[in-house]
């Protein structure tokens, strides 16, 4: 995103908060015009009070300044209070943007996207995007507007002054337009180098079984550490960029006020000025040294907020799914299934979908098998349309399966996959993802269908006992009868299996095939499979091969052909000691 797109980003996103960004310049205003009473106050008390005044008057004097300063003050607390909730408000909204985004991007991107870049997006970008925020909007447009009101004043007060101030503060306008483009690429790399620190960490807690078994420590801990440094590295030079340029503007400010005194007393030796002229105009000075000192510092953060909105945006740049449909799935729904011409590539795969034809009658059960990458799971991705093919139709009962709605399309497709998911939640409602409006009742009796009240029971707290993330305290197969449970709640007309039995032992397989059995019942079922016993159970088999249909047919007619299948069966039955080729 470009700098220009950024701030009109920013000035959308105010526009929508006009009332606490409309408040907080009207206490700004009132802030800043109460200080403005302070130089009138102080050439005053300079210039008659102090040389005239008895101890009282000069104590009421002092009485009157304090409370100019405690009211402007009051004012300027108020505005910072009213800009923090703006800002709050704002990253609150960009946080559930964003979340919402990601919930309609196809599964298939968000694999794409590393996880470390979403992770930190949504974390540490959105925490700083917070800060940086609430930095600019608090700070750095209020001082800007500050430091224009009371310069005005010093304009009025002693215009020779003030010129001479414009000609030393002209240079610091090019150290700032320097120090804001180094600074947004400095952030910029501190952010990437956080999401690549962030991934890494994902990472290891995800493999943390994989990395000992491999005795992977040591390699995960020096590759790490390499990150690490790296982050450490570029975060130290954002540091040291932030700090420079407040540093230079501050030696900038004091050489300017060393000349700037020199000049005023050579004015008042001339006559040029007086004293309670000068007291005024170095008030208004005094008036506008912090909030520039204030602005130079938050230019840094200007540049960071930049840098954040950039890599949110690449988020937000994903594309989400289309819903082009808009037919809902007839009640009379039968399940039959139906491929013309489908082609489809998938960019960075092997294979290619290419005049794919298929015919799936409704309540078949079908088997697919085939080597890795020969596009399987992409098969099941395009008839939930997770994927859309580039060329021909699926169609469900005749229909175009792009004009159904994509709710309710999905609304008729039961998945379960080789690791499906579990929350950290009870175990009841984990059960009812099935079917969010399930009754106790219905969720008891979908876990005794799919055989998950045979642990239940055994459980600490038996339905309400706590699940861990990623269901640590189940087994494998515990989890898949819960996905089972799941599908006889949600009661589809498809069922798609996506190599659910991959990792079962010969006991937990039994009691999972049981439980498909009774759900598969009269559903279309496609699964991916590569198990004899799966097989042995379906009603044909499609062999896929890069892509295309190798083979397809029964069990035994398979067998009796002679190719992949039917080698594969031999080997699993120790008749081939070869692999299938």
């Amino acid at each position: 995103m470009k700098s220009s797109e950024n701030v009109q980003f920013l000035v959308r996103e105010l526009r929508h908060r006009l009332r606490d960004f409309l408040g907080g310049l009207a206490c700004l205003a009132l802030s800043s015009g109460i200080f403005l009473l302070l130089p009138p106050w102080a050439s005053r008390f300079v210039g008659d009070t102090i040389r005239t005044g008895t101890p009282t008057e000069i104590a009421i004097q002092l009485f009157y300044g304090l409370v100019i300063f405690a009211a402007a003050s009051a004012f300027s607390f108020y505005r910072i209070y009213l800009m923090t909730r703006l800002s709050h408000e704002l990253t609150a909204d960009v946080r559930g943007r964003l979340f919402d985004h990601i919930l309609s991007v196809p599964p298939r991107e968000i694999d794409s996207v590393a996880g470390g870049d979403l992770v930190s997006g949504f974390s540490n970008d959105v925490q700083i995007f917070y800060e940086s925020l609430s930095r600019v909007v608090a700070i750095l447009i209020p001082s800007v507007l500050a430091v224009i009101c009371f310069s005005a004043a010093m304009l009025y007060y002693n215009w020779i002054l003030f010129l001479f101030l414009f000609v030393l503060a002209s240079p610091l306008v090019f150290v700032t337009t320097y120090f804001g483009r180094r600074l947004h690429l400095i952030a910029g790399t501190a952010q990437s180098r956080l999401s690549a620190l962030t991934a890494g960490f994902a990472e290891a807690v995800l493999a943390a079984r994989d990395i000992r078994s491999f005795g992977l420590e040591e390699k995960v801990r020096k590759d790490f550490s390499a990150l690490n440094v790296a982050s450490l590295d570029a975060h130290l030079a954002r540091e040291r960029a932030e700090l420079t340029h407040p540093v230079v503007v501050s030696l900038s400010v004091s050489l300017g006020i060393s000349g700037l005194i020199f000049l005023s007393l050579y004015m008042i030796d001339l006559g040029w000025s007086s004293f309670d002229n000068l007291s005024a105009f170095l008030v208004c000075l005094g008036l506008t040294y912090p909030p520039l000192q204030e602005a130079s510092h938050s230019v840094g953060r200007l540049a960071q907020l930049f840098s954040v909105l950039d890599r949110i945006s690449a988020i937000m740049s994903i594309q989400p799914e289309t819903n082009e449909g808009s037919v809902s799935v007839p009640e009379q729904f039968q399940g039959a299934i139906r491929f013309e011409q489908v082609g489809f590539t998938h960019p960075g795969k092997s294979f290619r979908f290419e005049n794919l034809n298929l015919d799936i009658a409704p309540g078949e059960k079908l088997a697919i098998m085939g080597r890795s990458g020969a596009g399987k799971s992409t098969l099941l991705e395009m008839i939930s349309r997770y994927i859309n093919p580039d060329s021909g139709r699926i169609l469900m009962d005749g229909i175009d399966i792009r004009n159904f709605d994509l709710k309710s399309l999905r609304g008729e497709i039961g998945v379960v996959f080789q690791q499906p998911i579990m929350f950290e939640a009870s175990l009841m409602d984990n059960l009812r993802v099935g079917r969010l409006d399930a009754s106790d009742e219905e969720v008891l009796e979908a876990a005794r269908m799919a055989h998950v009240a045979e642990f239940a029971d055994n459980l600490p707290e038996k339905y309400q006992t706590r699940i861990e993330a990623r269901g640590t305290n189940l087994s494998v197969g515990q989890v898949q009868r819960i996905a089972i449970a799941r599908v006889f709640l949600k009661n589809p007309r498809i069922l798609l299996l996506d190599e659910p039995t991959s990792a079962l032992d010969n006991e937990s397989e039994q009691a999972f095939q049981d439980a498909l059995t009774q759900v598969s019942e009269g559903r279309t079922t496609i699964m991916i499979a590569h198990r004899m016993s799966t097989f042995s159970a379906v009603d044909r088999i499609l062999v896929l091969d890069a892509g295309r249909v190798a083979e397809i047919g029964s069990h035994q007619d398979l067998i009796k052909s002679g190719g992949f299948y039917s080698r594969f069966y031999r080997r699993s039955r120790g008749d081939d000691q070869h692999p299938p080729t």
